[in-house]
């Protein structure tokens, strides 16, 4: 691989990059977003809200597949194996002095899908509450059977169990 080609690539890559991060910062604000409709219970736009996460999952799919793509080529052109972005980021500063960019995205990437993963313990833990609640209600429910004294017109005692 020559320096054009070095450059090329690694402007691909900040570009998709640049599209990582933005779609994973829309994905956290979907996850917060998520959060308030589960607070809200408004179950309608939860479901809209999870239809937008898919369709945004799977934007980041696509992206994931250029870079794979783009992985690829980089290791046919150099025969130098490459599993991780690390492996790349390394590679292009060595051989060529690139790669402060790309590096500041990956860091800005990985900070946000650590907020994300905080986000959707978050969520997870409000949904387990919220079932763990629901399980314990029909419990006393279904174990409680008041008894409830009533007269009749005569004044007898009418006893009957609810």
């Amino acid at each position: 691989m020559n320096q054009d080609q070095a450059k090329i690539i690694y402007q691909q890559l900040i570009e998709l990059w640049k599209q990582f991060c933005e779609r994973h910062s829309d994905l956290f604000n979907l996850a917060v977003d998520e959060y308030q409709c589960l607070l809200a219970s408004d179950m309608d736009q939860l479901n809209v809200i999870l239809d937008q996460k898919n369709e945004l999952l799977h934007e980041i799919s696509n992206i994931e597949n250029e870079r794979q793509r783009i992985l690829n080529k980089v290791q046919e052109l150099t025969q130098v194996k490459m599993d991780k972005i690390y492996d790349l980021i390394t590679y292009l500063e060595n051989e060529y002095g690139l790669s402060h960019h790309l590096e500041r995205y990956n860091e800005t990437l990985i900070e946000i899908i650590e907020k994300i993963q905080m986000q959707n313990k978050k969520n997870q833990l409000f949904l387990n509450k919220a079932l763990l609640n629901i399980s314990q209600l029909k419990k006393e429910f279904a174990l409680s059977k008041k008894s409830v004294e009533t007269y009749n017109r005569q004044g007898e005692k009418v006893t009957s169990a609810r």
